[in-house]
């Protein structure tokens, strides 16, 4: 997965990313209007089908951390206190919402269908994604 870096520049009255690829190539891709006034939203290349159906290689995620989670929401973490026992070498880990109750939020990841339960504290470190631009 790559990160697409928001630049804050306009081309042609449009606002757009850059997305930064492998071997320093570089491809323009115009904001969804959604993600243009998020101060912090960010965009993800997938590379690799390892989370398929839900993601798949070539496929752009745009994030948006400032939302709440939803049931059903699919959200991203890069936090490595909440990636679980041996994924620790892993940098990322898409997770799906199931529920809240009692303070505890239950995810499924989505890389091996595991259920996942995250306390409210780590919960802040969560970032929704709230579209895809499927290839």
């Amino acid at each position: 997965m790559t990160f697409i870096q928001k630049q804050s520049q306009k081309m042609q009255n449009y606002h757009y990313l850059v997305v930064i690829r492998w071997k320093n190539q570089l491809t323009i891709l115009i904001a969804p209007p959604w993600l243009l006034d998020v101060e912090k939203g960010y965009a993800l290349y997938i590379q690799n089908d390892e989370i398929s159906p839900s993601l798949n290689a070539g496929d752009i995620a745009f994030v948006e951390p400032s939302l709440p989670l939803r049931k059903g929401d699919t959200a991203i973490t890069f936090d490595q206190e909440i990636l679980p026992g041996n994924s620790r070498q892993e940098k990322y880990l898409i997770l799906r919402l199931n529920e809240y109750k009692n303070g505890i939020y239950s995810f499924q990841t989505l890389k091996d269908n595991k259920e996942l339960n995250i306390s409210e504290p780590q919960y802040k470190n969560i970032h929704r994604i709230t579209g895809v631009n499927f290839t």
